[in-house]
């Protein structure tokens, strides 16, 4: 799909504006010729894994997996390593270095979000990919050990519209069948709420959910606890009809457990089951019903909170991933510079009753850690954002021995990260900015921030409010005062609204403005108000409130679609 770009040149900042934006998987680059804080230092990083000049880009790490053997599967963004094209799926050597025997899958058309591999060594991907080696395979594809396709197993799954469809997460179940979520409505023409089983040809399960149930929006993550229970995480409301936000818990069956009812917060990123069934969850919170929970914390097996686990203040931004060790120690990843108080770049163990464990060290970088895997021998691999570590700049991968020690054998991965963000100049001299980060000057914001004309942050904007979950990449100003964003955000101060919205002076949302962009993968780049009060968006999106219209259109006052605005709907 084509990409419509727009780039604006910010005016000169004055001396001393020095705004410290926390940088995610993806950095935030303003356009302003301003003096960004440093934020580098040598990190905990085995030199032996070396994959030369790294993976190039665009460079996201989204899903690790990793094989009996040692090697490891890494699925994301990507275009090569080492200077050998891979597109967005690659198998790494245990020292770190490509595995070239593993043929280039080709994936095309989206990125890897979902990485399982089976007991016969072949390898299921989910993601919102088109093509697999040249081959139409959308969302969901089985590889041969080698890499290349296998062709005998070809689910279709399909999204409310063409190209809407992605799977975000996948589980392997006893008997070879296989769990498969995210945002999609048919699974081999049958219809299924995001969430389907699968045999293990690739046929659907039918005895597996309902076609009138499920979860009634994007399922992010799952996990199976040991009673074949499935505990999901997304964006969702209702489940099977019955209000679930955010967090509910399916029969083995797939139908909804009633009894599990843990009324959580709205922005939860990981969820892991304990062995002893309980069950921690990571995200961007502040409360557990009404007991104070900033972050992280852990829930009964009946979903109540077990106040056992304290994680105290817990970290200053969002919790991206958890694992837990075989001593019961917990690991939490996320884009965070300290947590309890103490400083704690993007890693920290806990205990088990989620104090924090002194003797993991912090990583001596600004990192955001958005997956870990937990090796054999307990050696750590965490994937993500790592400005500097050890003299290697923009590594994306890191192995760390159980005590949290650097492994030195261990070469990080590299990549060349896009850089993305927007901003828009008041006529005071404040400063609307946004991107991809979660705080500014230490104060958690989620991705879009308003400076004062020194650099400081703006606190009466937002004034508490949630923020973007996503990424912000156009802000533009409507002459009321009036606030348009765009980019590949699902949510903003806790409604739904996707790419596109409108925001009261004040930071808060514009309920009147509600337009329907819709596009998986997709994203809007650029917004121009007109004098008239309509608005043009541009990017890479499929649709917008049903109608094909692709990477531009045009939005009347209220949102709605202009249709007597012709756009580029061929494509």
């Amino acid at each position: 799909m084509p990409l419509v770009r727009h780039l604006a040149r910010g005016r000169r900042a004055s001396r001393g504006f020095v705004p410290r934006l926390a940088r995610p998987t993806l950095a935030l680059a303003l356009l302003l010729s301003a003096s960004l804080s440093a934020l580098a230092a040598a990190g905990d990083v085995d030199p032996t894994f070396n994959p030369g000049v790294g993976v190039g880009r665009p460079g996201s790490f989204n899903a690790l997996a990793l094989q009996p053997d040692g090697k490891i599967l890494a699925g994301g963004s990507f275009s090569n390593v080492d200077g050998v094209q891979r597109k967005n799926l690659a198998r790494l050597n245990p020292d770190g270095t490509l595995d070239t025997s593993f043929r280039d899958p080709d994936l095309r058309g989206g990125v890897v979000e979902a990485l399982a591999v089976l007991p016969d060594g072949k390898i299921l991907v989910g993601g919102n990919f088109l093509r697999v080696g040249g081959v139409t395979r959308e969302v969901v594809a089985r590889l041969n050990p080698d890499g290349s396709l296998d062709e005998t197993f070809a689910p279709t799954v399909t999204g409310e519209l063409p190209g809407l469809a992605q799977v975000s997460s996948l589980a392997l179940l006893p008997g070879g069948k296989i769990i498969i979520a995210g945002s999609f409505t048919t699974v081999n023409g049958v219809a299924r709420n995001n969430i389907a089983r699968l045999n293990a040809d690739g046929s659907l399960d039918t005895s597996f959910l309902s076609s009138n149930s499920g979860p009634d929006d994007l399922v992010r993550g799952l996990a199976v606890q040991p009673d074949g229970k499935l505990v999901i995480h997304g964006f969702f409301f209702l489940v099977d009809g019955v209000q679930r936000g955010a967090l509910a818990r399916l029969n083995a069956d797939g139908t909804l457990d009633q009894t599990f009812d843990p009324h959580p917060p709205a922005n939860i990123e990981a969820v892991v089951v304990q062995p002893d069934g309980k069950i921690l969850i990571g995200g961007f919170f502040n409360f557990i019903d009404t007991t104070p929970r900033q972050s992280v914390a852990r829930l009964k097996a009946d979903g109540s909170l077990d106040t056992t686990f304290d994680p105290g203040t817990g970290p200053n931004s969002n919790v991206l991933s958890l694992a837990v060790q075989p001593d019961g120690k917990i690991l939490v990843g996320g884009n965070f510079t300290t947590f309890r108080g103490a400083e704690s770049n993007g890693l920290v163990r806990l205990n088990p009753d989620g104090t924090l464990n002194n003797s993991f060290p912090s990583l001596s970088t600004r990192s955001t850690v958005s997956v870990i895997a937990l090796e054999p021998d307990g050696d750590i691999l965490a994937g993500g954002s790592f400005n500097s570590a050890s003299g290697f700049s923009n590594q994306r991968l890191l192995r760390l021995n159980s005590a949290g020690g650097r492994d030195l054998s261990f070469t990080p991965l590299v990549f060349r990260e896009v850089a993305v963000g927007a901003m828009a100049r008041q006529p005071d001299g404040k400063v609307i900015v946004g991107g991809g980060f979660n705080n500014v000057n230490g104060v958690g914001v989620g991705s879009l921030a308003r400076l004062n004309p020194d650099g400081s942050l703006d606190t009466t904007f937002l004034n508490g409010l949630p923020g973007v979950v996503g990424t912000v990449r156009a802000v533009a100003l409507q002459p009321n005062g009036d606030i348009l964003i765009g980019g590949n955000f699902i949510m903003v101060n806790g409604v739904s609204r996707r790419h596109v919205a409108r925001l009261n002076a004040d930071g808060s949302l514009d309920t009147a403005f509600a337009p329907d962009v819709r596009s998986i993968g997709g994203f809007v780049q650029a917004i121009v108000p007109q004098p008239d009060g309509k608005v043009i968006i541009a990017g890479s999106f499929g649709n917008v409130q049903g109608a094909v219209d692709r990477n531009v259109a045009r939005l009347n006052a209220d949102g709605s679609l202009d249709t007597s605005f012709l756009g580029f709907n061929e494509g």
